[in-house]
């Protein structure tokens, strides 16, 4: 019985001590990548070919770029505790279809409103006229 006892405390210590490990890797992970993310964007949102866009779209471009590479550390920090990668996938799928078939009319606006952002036919400031208003 003693023995059983041992060989149980040393299994608990033994898998209290790896979770704490990957949990304290994790939150690095965590911390030092949306630093990162928010860094990288800086950085990209600050170079030459990003200046010659309108403020709208760099200003789109930016959170597009921020929300991915949030995502990205997210997921890694997450995988590294050990949640499955299926779960994840499983989960951005059924989550893909689900906004999907509930925004199918906003898509279709979303889209417009992308295709004025980068064909500028009117910029920030212009007046638009339409029905003699």
């Amino acid at each position: 019985m003693n023995e059983t006892i041992k060989a149980f405390i040393n299994s608990v210590v033994s898998f209290g001590t790896d979770a704490a490990i990957k949990l304290i890797l994790s939150l690095i992970v965590l911390v030092v990548g949306l630093k990162l993310a928010k860094f990288l964007t800086h950085k990209i949102m600050a170079s030459k070919g990003m200046e010659r866009l309108e403020i709208s779209v760099r200003s789109f471009l930016s959170n597009v770029i921020l929300i991915t590479l949030d995502a990205l550390v997210i997921v890694s920090a997450a995988l590294i505790i050990g949640i499955p990668a299926a779960s994840f996938v499983a989960l951005l799928g059924t989550a893909g279809v689900a906004i999907g078939l509930a925004l199918q009319g906003a898509f279709s606006n979303f889209a417009g409103g992308i295709m004025i952002l980068i064909f500028h036919p009117f910029r920030v400031g212009h007046y638009i006229e339409t029905a003699g208003l």
